[in-house]
């Protein structure tokens, strides 16, 4: 796991884990991990690219490094001068989807207190990205409990999921918006768990932070705002 913490700070900070995506079969650590660095410290914030193991059909590696990730910057707050209640998960793609997944399914202690997702893989059981499913789940990826499971719009409960961001491009044709994106945004909404959801005209798939992305400017503003309301609610 790569760490950046703020040059200066006036007490503890919150803090993001981010797991980049590459359909679970490899990691766009730059573009969707550790470009983002000067950006988040930049806002006061420490911030941390996880090098997930791949689940090359047994998930339990990327959901154990993830949630592992978020029990050590809790357990080193202190030490790390961050916010114990202000850790949250961000993941593009294939690493949104491992990022939904910890902030559906797990445990309260390891759970993220907000999530930020780029063009996230959520669904199984819709149009999804195939190749996330099966390296995901492997000899399971025809198993219909198995896909309910990990098809994360199915799992969110209110006041125990936590707040989310949702960026995504409009004419994305890896991972179809409609069934995974907006369908999140949705299930996120009538289980009243606050969430914004933000569609760019084009872009297609995988922006990112890439300077190239016509919306890149307008990106960082909008997140920029989201967390600083976000760092007052997590006070």
């Amino acid at each position: 796991m790569y760490a950046f913490f703020p040059s200066s700070t006036s007490g503890p900070v919150p803090a993001v884990v981010a797991l980049p995506g590459g359909g679970y079969s490899h990691l766009a650590v730059a573009h969707e991990g550790t470009d983002w660095a000067s950006y988040f410290t930049s806002h006061g914030m420490a911030y941390f690219t996880l090098i997930y193991r791949l689940p090359d059909g047994d998930r339990s590696r990327p959901i154990s490094d993830a949630e592992a990730a978020i029990k050590m910057v809790r357990d080193s707050a202190r030490v790390w001068n961050i916010n114990p209640k202000g850790v949250g998960i961000m993941g593009s793609s294939a690493g949104g989807h491992l990022a939904s997944t910890v902030a559906t399914h797990a445990a309260a202690g390891v759970r993220p207190d907000f999530q930020i997702l780029f063009y996230p893989v959520i669904t199984f059981v819709g149009k999804t990205h195939k190749g996330s499913l099966k390296c995901f789940l492997g000899k399971d990826s025809t198993n219909r409990a198995a896909l309910k499971e990990f098809s994360n719009e199915r799992h969110v409960e209110e006041g125990v999921t936590p707040p989310a961001i949702i960026f995504y491009a409009k004419n994305d044709k890896a991972v179809p918006p409609a069934s995974n994106a907006v369908a999140y945004y949705k299930a996120l909404k009538r289980k009243k768990v606050p969430v914004r959801i933000i569609e760019y005209n084009d872009g297609g798939h995988g922006f990112g932070f890439k300077l190239k992305f016509k919306y890149h400017d307008q990106l960082l503003h909008d997140l920029g705002v989201w967390l600083d309301d976000m760092k007052f609610k997590l006070k």
